[in-house]
């Protein structure tokens, strides 16, 4: 689930001289006053514009035109319940929909850039952080999809063997399922992976006493 926070900034000054004053950015000229990044003012909040994954705004500056005392300075925010969806297609592109999967955008035109196309499974850590299992290769993405790193080229060496499935519990511990029925484990993000067939064999015949 993606978090975009919205927010709008209020600033209350007191001068320190005969008598108190103050402002507040409220209104879209309010507003405007200030300095836009990949960030727009909705009518009611400055809310990232476009597919902008990150952005800032910096307030216009209050001139009281004497020495001021900032005894009080607040913010109000909230949160969006944004649930996002991502997959990818057998070109290596990327792609995102925000409403159920009705509409989807392209967020990366190839997330491997050339390196061998297609995709085999993906999953994502409760941090939001995206996984491509790509036979024996693990890519990641941090943001939503729009820039990949391979952090790992080989994950079980010299075995040979493809990974079938990709899973991550809820400790955000990945699993990768091989052909051969193998399993691997990696507790650091595929940075480096531990096999783990014969604890899960064991947990398997507990459970079937």
């Amino acid at each position: 689930m993606r978090k975009e926070v919205l927010f709008v900034v209020g600033i209350l000054v007191f001068v320190s001289l005969v008598y108190a004053n103050s402002f507040s950015d409220s209104i879209q000229s309010n507003f405007n006053n200030g300095t836009y990044l990949n960030t727009i003012y909705n009518g009611s909040a400055v809310v990232l514009s476009g597919t902008n994954l990150t952005g800032n705004f910096t307030s216009r500056i209050f001139d009281a035109g004497a020495n001021v005392r900032w005894d009080n300075l607040s913010w109000q925010g909230n949160e969006s319940d944004i649930e996002l969806l991502f997959a990818v297609d057998n070109s290596a592109d990327v792609w995102k929909s925000a409403n159920s999967g009705l509409t989807w955008t392209k967020v990366n035109d190839d997330y491997n850039a050339g390196d061998n196309n297609g995709v085999t499974d993906m999953a994502k850590n409760s941090s939001g952080a995206l996984f491509v299992l790509n036979n024996q290769d693990i890519w990641s993405s941090v943001n939503d999809g729009v820039i990949w790193t391979k952090v790992n080229d080989d994950y079980n060496g010299a075995e040979g063997q493809n990974g079938y499935v990709l899973g991550i519990d809820n400790n955000d511990n990945l699993f990768i399922i091989e052909g051969d029925h193998d399993v691997w484990k990696s507790i650091d993000s595929v940075v480096s992976g531990q096999k783990f067939l014969m604890i899960l064999m064991e947990e398997m015949e507990t459970y079937l006493g």
